[in-house]
C-alpha cells in the first residue's frame, strides 16, 4: 500500500521507494499528497508496486535479527 509520510531522514535508508515524502509539519502538502495518491490510479499502482518489491526483502525472521544487531550496537557504544 502506498504511503504518504513526513520527509524524515530515517525513511531515506529504510524506505527508499513506495512512498511520497512531504516536508515535515506541512499539513497542506500531506493532505494534498494523500488526495493525489488516492485520485491517481497510476501513481497508486506505481507506489504500491514499489512498496511490495521493497517489502519482499524482509521476512518475519530476518527483521528481528536485524533489530537485535542494531540494539547490540547501541548498547555497546
Amino acid at each position: 500500500m502506498p504511503v504518504v509520510a513526513w520527509d524524515l531522514e530515517m525513511y531515506s535508508g529504510m524506505f527508499p521507494q513506495g512512498m511520497l515524502r512531504v516536508p515535515e509539519g506541512d499539513r497542506r502538502a500531506f493532505s494534498d499528497s494523500t488526495v493525489r495518491v488516492l485520485d491517481d490510479p497510476d501513481l497508486y499502482a506505481k507506489l504500491s508496486r514499489e512498496a511490495r518489491e521493497y517489502g519482499r526483502r524482509y521476512t518475519w525472521t530476518s527483521i528481528p535479527r536485524e533489530e537485535l544487531k542494531i540494539l547490540k550496537r547501541v548498547v555497546n557504544e
